[in-house]
């Protein structure tokens, strides 16, 4: 049985600024490279943390 924990308070102004990151390639490349992480890496948690609405 699994056990889900309701989401933090929070979450939508996580959402906002990957949101934010998605808008522009140079800020989400930039972004990526300093965090150390691949790019597509940044949009999939974008998209874990929200779903497009279609999705749900």
């Amino acid at each position: 049985m699994a056990i889900f924990a309701p989401p933090p308070p929070n979450l939508g102004f996580f959402v906002g600024v990957l949101d934010f990151l998605a808008s522009n390639e140079a800020l989400l490349l930039a972004f990526a490279a300093n965090a150390g992480r691949d790019p597509a890496a940044v949009l999939r948690a974008r998209h874990l943390l929200a779903p497009p609405e279609e999705m749900i």
